[in-house]
């Protein structure tokens, strides 16, 4: 594995945190007037866009602040792999929130 303990951490962190927004999301996002105004067709599938971007960006961003630098190639790869296992529970908290 290429990140530590502390960069994997603030991974799981985002993960869980997302995971956490998903009810609020899929509620606001299966709004007829967002859909019109989004033009998407499926709001699942764009929700998962949305948390995926959301936890991606904002992990850039948070191991830039603590490390003084960009995500490396494996780095990126070993958070992709991650990100990959927790889809399920990404998905799962969409399928809950009705």
């Amino acid at each position: 594995m290429v990140l530590d303990d502390l960069a994997r951490g603030l991974l799981e962190r985002e993960i869980d945190l997302a995971i956490n927004d998903i009810p609020g999301l899929m509620a606001q996002y299966r709004l007829p007037e967002m859909k019109s105004k989004l033009l998407y067709k499926d709001e699942s599938d764009f929700v998962l866009g949305l948390t995926f971007g959301r936890i991606l960006s904002m992990y850039g961003i948070n191991f830039r602040i603590k490390y003084n630098r960009i995500l490396m190639n494996e780095e990126i790869t070993e958070m992709h792999q991650i990100l990959t296992k927790r889809t399920i529970e990404i998905r799962e908290a969409m399928f809950t929130s009705g």
